[in-house]
């Protein structure tokens, strides 16, 4: 039985023109993102806004842009092109957790946000990314 596509926002919480910024970025280095990735990425946001770690539209773009391109990053390391909800677990786990099992939306701030020079350094999408903020 064929199941119906249904139009996800890339990055709920993100103003457009930096939500873009993302997909383009994505797909000039040939990742697809698959729904259910993105409604993750949007969960974590979501949830991290609600206990104010993220404050800023600033802070919500860097958050969303850090998480899907270590996913994507993780994806390829794994020699695969398509962005699926393990990719974004392990990358959470393996490139940007800073200590421990903290979830993400607990721990963005302190993984991400205050990390951005080091994330940059490492990961030449993420720095695509950011830069055209």
């Amino acid at each position: 039985m064929p199941t119906k596509n249904k139009k996800v926002t890339f990055v709920k919480g993100v103003a457009p023109e930096r939500a873009n910024v993302i997909r383009v970025e994505l797909e000039k280095a040939r990742f697809t993102v698959l729904p259910s990735t993105q409604n993750e990425v949007n969960r974590i946001l979501k949830r991290a806004l609600e206990k104010g770690k993220l404050k800023t539209d600033e802070d919500v773009a860097v958050a969303a842009a850090a998480l899907v391109s270590a996913a994507a990053e993780e994806a390829a390391s794994q020699g695969t092109r398509q962005v699926r909800v393990a990719h974004l677990n392990a990358a959470w786990n393996l490139r940007l957790a800073v200590k421990g099992n903290c979830p993400p939306h607990r721990c963005l701030k302190r993984s991400v946000l205050e990390r951005q020079e080091m994330i940059m350094d490492s990961s030449a999408l993420f720095r695509g990314m950011r830069t055209k903020f």
